[in-house]
């Protein structure tokens, strides 16, 4: 069994020069628009067919599926220029808060990926009950 190298060869010696940001190995052919609509935000390892996802943030963490093992000789970890984005979520503090009701705030930012975005809420931290429930293309904000 061959191990999976990369920057360099199998038989090892000659390493490339140069920087790599992440690494994602996919057993499915992705398409030229899904490839354009995730290469510059990060994934979150469980997307549909992604066979190993090495982010290379100082460490060499496969957080894909297979959780692959693996390691790091003859590089360096250096500050990413590839400018990736990642999706934010700041709650706000609900106002106006009034005796049958609130309203919810929040600034979303989904980094270009389809986000729902729904608020949970109850009488106990169990909650039970959502509000919301929207596509996030701007900052949303719900009334319950």
């Amino acid at each position: 069994m061959n191990d999976l190298r990369i920057a360099t060869r199998q038989a090892g010696g000659a390493f490339w020069t140069g920087h790599i940001d992440e690494v994602r190995i996919w057993n499915i052919t992705r398409t030229l628009a899904r490839i354009a609509g995730d290469y510059r935000r990060r994934l979150l390892g469980t997307e549909p067919g992604l066979a190993a996802y090495l982010r290379l943030d100082l460490n060499v963490l496969d957080l894909g599926p297979n959780k692959i093992t693996g390691s790091l000789g003859g590089a360096t970890f250096v500050d990413s220029g590839a400018g990736l984005i990642d999706p934010a979520v700041d709650t706000l503090d609900p106002s106006p808060v009034l005796a049958t009701s609130a309203t919810f705030l929040a600034s979303v930012n989904p980094a270009g990926s389809g986000t729902a975005v729904f608020f949970q809420y109850g009488e106990t931290i169990a909650y039970g009950r959502e509000a919301g429930g929207t596509n996030a293309v701007r900052e949303p904000s719900f009334s319950r």
